[in-house]
């Protein structure tokens, strides 16, 4: 897997006078997305082995047309502690404690959709779970990635929505150490982080506290989780106009629109959710943040467009938007991102006073994840979840977005920490 192709592509080449930028730490490992099980996982009678045949990704031990597509990396200015790094991608779903393992609604046994074989070798991650301790100066910060596979695309055994769960809640379960007990990683290491480890939980989680697909309680795993600091959800005023304008399913949503993040079909739904997060620990101070999804009367509005944007179709052949980063500024003020179509890309601008840190990119569709760790001001740590929005006819309630959220954590007692939060939605992308 090449993880310098972000790097050599986009970042270290300059555009419109903007200067490059490289960073020198960088993690990526195998994904799940892709990777044959040799069984009939989705029970439809067939196995299917070969990578791009209908039914593979199906049939895969996370859902994709190949191996490591919608995978996972990690660039970042801070060193990466390798040695320490825990990685989850073998963790079998059947060996967490009460795990929501799929029903099968034709028989009456209980959690028996996959046969004992079956669960001999399906894993919890749809992608994976990665544990990388970043050093910052004299601390460690944990950095929990993951993208749990979406609620949906399954049928009345709802196994998505249920691994979608426990995706969730392997975190929940890995910051607390009485709960972690069952935990194993790659390496065979038992147990999750040890008691007052600092840590940031990034990824889309695909999962609404209050609407959506989604098993109720799904996301509360982590607000609600007394290790963790959830107080303070980044809004936009641009999120409630757009779910006034757009309407179908967000008129019957239960949740506050101004804290949505991605935008989906609103008729038949699922509409508008929050489906992104950034949460820090404990001991992290949340100094303040917000989405990046303007209102049409303020002229940033330019950068995302008029909301919603065309659904994609049957026919779509590999057309995509890019995913901007626009520029960088110390902690505590908020990020702008800019999304637009690859073939109309401008970059090199400075926000709010501030020059830009590093060019405006685009990335290809179709292969992943990508987090970005750099500095913010002085002494901080800024963090950055890119992905380019991809139309794809199997994601069919997916739209365009070009949401970003901005987290400043105040970290105790020697660096602040500054997450910044690039959301989307449909399948994430970079290439690995």
């Amino acid at each position: 897997m090449r993880s310098t192709i972000f790097q050599d592509n986009y970042l270290s080449v300059g555009q419109t006078g903007a200067r490059p930028i490289r960073y020198r730490y960088r993690f990526i490992a195998p994904s799940n997305t892709g990777v044959a099980s040799g069984f009939d996982l989705n029970n439809d009678g067939r196995v299917v082995t070969q990578p791009g045949a209908p039914g593979y990704g199906d049939d895969a031990l996370g859902f994709g047309a190949f191996p490591g597509q919608f995978g996972l990396v990690v660039h970042s200015r801070y060193p990466i502690e390798t040695h320490h790094v825990r990685t989850f991608q073998g963790f079998l779903w059947k060996d967490m404690p009460g795990a929501l393992l799929p029903d099968d609604p034709a028989t009456p046994a209980p959690a028996d959709w996959n046969s004992a074989e079956e669960l001999a070798i399906v894993r919890l991650s749809s992608k994976s779970h990665w544990d990388l301790p970043i050093r910052i100066g004299w601390s460690t910060v944990h950095f929990l990635v993951s993208h749990p596979t979406p609620p949906v695309f399954d049928g009345p055994e709802d196994r998505n929505g249920r691994r979608n769960f426990d995706e969730i809640r392997f975190w929940a379960d890995y910051v607390r150490p009485g709960h972690s007990r069952y935990i194993y990683d790659d390496q065979g290491r038992r147990r999750g982080l040890r008691p007052g480890a600092q840590f940031v939980i990034a990824g889309d989680q695909n999962s609404d506290p209050f609407d959506g697909d989604s098993v109720p309680g799904g996301a509360q795993q982590l607000l609600d989780n007394p290790r963790i600091n959830a107080r303070f959800t980044p809004s936009s005023e641009g999120v409630v106009e757009a779910s006034a304008l757009q309407g179908g399913a967000n008129t019957t949503h239960r949740g506050n629109p101004a804290y949505d993040t991605a935008d989906f079909a609103d008729v038949p739904g699922p509409g508008n959710l929050r489906a992104d997060y950034v949460l820090p620990s404990r001991g992290l101070r949340a100094d303040g943040g917000g989405v990046f999804w303007p209102p049409s009367s303020d002229p940033l509005s330019r950068l995302t467009g008029t909301f919603p944007s065309p659904a994609p179709t049957t026919g779509w052949s590999g057309s995509t938007s890019g995913s901007t980063i626009r520029a960088a500024v110390p902690a505590g003020r908020v990020v702008r991102t800019e999304r637009g179509q690859q073939d109309a890309l401008r970059s090199g601008q400075a926000v709010g006073g501030q020059q830009p840190l590093y060019q405006e990119h685009s990335m290809e569709p179709g292969s992943g994840t990508c987090w970005i760790l750099d500095r913010a001001g002085a002494s901080g740590l800024t963090v950055v979840l890119v992905v380019p929005v991809v139309a794809t006819p199997r994601r069919n309630s997916a739209s365009r977005t070009a949401i970003a959220s901005s987290r400043s954590f105040g970290a105790a007692p020697r660096w602040p920490l500054s997450m910044i939060e690039k959301t989307r939605r449909s399948p994430s992308a970079l290439v690995t």
